[in-house]
């Protein structure tokens, strides 16, 4: 009888030993995940970062692989990032030579998937924010006039396409928990769209829609909600503007009676500064990546911007 109970104890065993090699196995081979549990993932800007963390909540470890406040045209992949991202299963990108130092990551890291944002979004060329702003400045820069903007974020209907695209990213690399991720982006959409119909409310009556940028990122957001880019200070990313060009620039500021420039953080205004004094410029700040308070959440980011332009227009 002993015997026998000894042989039922060793089966028990083995079957123990037995289901925990098939469960590590099968874990194993579930999305990578650090020892929370959750699936780590990355977004090369806080924006799309943001929204991920919105979808996957708990679910997910979200790794912002640009800092706030370093701009995404002079940032450059550092030993230690991508020793950070060697967990992640898969990088959300805009895409479109705007995060192409991407490649610099998954040459290193091969494992990890890249994902750009973009697909059912409809973009557009630098040559049609032309036809769509005929007012504006005609300018020539360093881009090709057929090749896309890509600063397609600050639309807060791209940003819900954006969101349903993470979404489906994440099903795929967690399929266990696909109503968690669907109840959250239903959640996240909701949100977004109650805010956009609020914003454009909120600039709906303001008396002058011209604005002048410092940075050529702002067509997406102006076309959203009914602005009128009319020139840029810089078409060309880190050069000087030309004094023809400025020339045009000042003729513009004075023909739309402009009154104040919007610059951003992640640039410097030194360039800008005899402009503003020249004409007696006031200039406010525009942010197109965020992460800082209180533009600390993608909405926040929106709402910042919106209010921002709302303010500075109405109180010129």
């Amino acid at each position: 009888m002993k015997k026998y109970f000894n042989t039922i104890a060793t089966a028990f065993t083995a079957l123990l030993i037995i289901g925990a090699l098939l469960y590590w196995q099968n874990y194993s081979k579930t999305p990578n995940r650090p020892p929370s549990g959750k699936i780590t993932i990355a977004a090369s800007i806080f924006p799309l970062s943001d929204i991920a963390k919105n979808i996957g909540r708990d679910k997910v470890e979200v790794i912002t692989i640009i800092p706030s406040g370093a701009s995404p045209h002079t940032f450059s992949p550092t030993p230690s990032l991508i020793k950070k991202l060697n967990n992640a299963k898969i990088v959300f990108t805009i895409g479109f030579s705007f995060d192409s130092w991407i490649s610099e990551i998954t040459s290193a890291l091969p494992q990890v998937a890249v994902y750009p944002v973009h697909s059912g979004i409809k973009l557009k060329t630098w040559s049609d924010w032309q036809k769509t702003f005929p007012q504006r400045l005609t300018w020539k820069n360093n881009n090709d006039p057929t090749s896309i903007d890509p600063h397609y974020w600050l639309s807060p209907e791209n940003g819900r396409q954006i969101a349903k695209n993470i979404y489906q990213q994440l099903i795929k690399l967690d399929p266990a928990n696909k109503q968690y991720y669907y109840n959250n982006w239903l959640d996240f959409d909701n949100k977004l769209a109650k805010l956009n119909t609020e914003l454009k409310q909120e600039l709906k009556n303001i008396p002058n829609r011209n604005l002048i940028v410092f940075h050529d990122s702002w067509n997406y957001f102006a076309e959203a909600f009914g602005l009128n880019i009319i020139g840029v200070f810089t078409p060309n990313a880190g050069q000087e503007p030309s004094p023809q060009y400025l020339k045009s620039l000042y003729q513009l500021v004075n023909k739309y009676k402009i009154k104040v420039i919007f610059s951003e953080p992640q640039l410097s205004l030194s360039t800008l500064k005899p402009f503003l004094d020249d004409l007696n410029l006031k200039v406010y700040l525009l942010d197109p990546l965020g992460g800082d308070f209180p533009r600390d959440s993608y909405l926040n980011l929106l709402k910042y911007n919106a209010l921002t332009i709302k303010k500075a227009l109405s109180y010129e």
